[in-house]
């Protein structure tokens, strides 16, 4: 979060760990993740050479785009995603 975000947090809470497959031409793309959560009250700055850009959207944004077009998501995202909302709800 320091490199890509520009924000430094001492505390993150693990929600989950997981695995996800995804074909990718001739190849298996093989994930491992680890879905944390925290809070945070301050500046992001992203670092251009890090990302190329970034939107803020609200859950239930997410969750429409996601029935609207779930093909426009990588397999990590969306098992992070149900995974997360299994949490706060």
């Amino acid at each position: 979060m320091k490199e890509e975000l520009g924000i430094n947090i001492p505390v993150l809470n693990k929600i989950t760990k997981f695995y996800v497959e995804q074909k990718f031409e001739d190849i298996v793309l093989r994930e491992f993740s680890v879905l944390y959560s925290t809070i945070f009250d301050g500046d992001i700055t992203l670092d251009r050479e890090e990302l190329s850009g970034g939107k803020w959207f609200s859950l239930g944004k997410v969750e429409e785009m996601l029935k609207d077009n779930p093909n426009e998501f990588p397999p990590g995202f969306v098992e992070a995603f149900k995974r997360y909302k299994k949490v706060i709800k």
